[in-house]
C-alpha cells in the first residue's frame, strides 16, 4: 500500500520544501513558491502519466485532477514571478 503512493509523495515533498523555503527569514519567497508550483506541475505530470495507478493523486476523474493541479501550479508559479520584490531598506 505505502509503495504504490510514491507519486503523491513525491508531489507533497516538492511542495512541502517549498513552503519551507518561503517561509525562511531571509526572503526566498518567490523561490518557495515557485518550488511549491513545480510540485504541483509534478503532481499533475504524474497523474497524467500513471492514470488510476496513482494512488492518492486520483481523487476525480483525470481530467478533472491534472487540469485541477496544472491551473493551480501555473497560477502559483505566475504569481511568484509576477508580484514585485519588496525593496531592501537599510536600518542605520
Amino acid at each position: 500500500m505505502v509503495r504504490r503512493q510514491w507519486a503523491w509523495f513525491v508531489t507533497v515533498a516538492i511542495f512541502g520544501a517549498g513552503a519551507m523555503f518561503a517561509m525562511l527569514p531571509t526572503g526566498h519567497w518567490r523561490r518557495g513558491s515557485a518550488m511549491m508550483g513545480l510540485g504541483l506541475l509534478v503532481g499533475a505530470g504524474l497523474r497524467w502519466l500513471m492514470g488510476d495507478k496513482a494512488g492518492l493523486l486520483v481523487v476525480r476523474a483525470r481530467w478533472l485532477d491534472v487540469t485541477a493541479m496544472f491551473l493551480m501550479g501555473v497560477g502559483i508559479m505566475v504569481l511568484a514571478f509576477w508580484v514585485p520584490a519588496a525593496p531592501v531598506v537599510a536600518v542605520p
